[in-house]
């Protein structure tokens, strides 16, 4: 069990999702003139389409779910498990929290501003591909 796992397991969460994909990161990219100075930025057109691609799961799996999306502040539990010691040092967990917290806005909640508490981490899996366990709770 993971740590955020071992937080968690008390919880009683509105939802679980997990997503059995590599998760992109937010990170957006930069074009500069040569000097140093940045001309252009864009976000990546993987991170936009897989951060649609989640708020439209989210949206189907929360549909008859009371509650959501909700109003209210919410905590969220998010476990990247990565499957490559090598992928593992280059995961960098706060563009990664920002795309999927993006991806809740709609379904989830109205803005990422009601996110209460965020715990993530990553762990080293022995799957065969990355994973990523979401976990919510809508707050009193």
């Amino acid at each position: 069990m993971t740590l955020v796992e071992e937080l968690v397991k008390d919880l009683e969460p509105d939802l679980i999702h997990v997503e059995g994909s590599f998760i992109p990161s937010k990170q957006p990219n930069f074009k500069t003139d040569g000097k140093g100075n940045i001309t252009g930025v864009w976000e990546r057109k993987i991170s936009s389409d897989f951060e649609q691609a989640l708020r439209e799961k989210l949206a189907t799996e929360v549909e008859g779910i009371g509650g959501f999306p909700t109003d209210q502040e919410v905590q969220v539990a998010i476990v990247m498990g990565v499957q490559s010691q090598k992928k593992y040092a280059s995961v960098d967990l706060d563009n990664k929290a920002k795309l999927i917290l993006d991806a809740f806005k709609g379904p989830i909640y109205a803005d990422d501003s009601q996110v209460k508490i965020l715990m993530m981490e990553k762990e080293l899996t022995e799957n065969e591909a990355d994973s990523c366990l979401m976990i919510i709770k809508i707050l009193p």
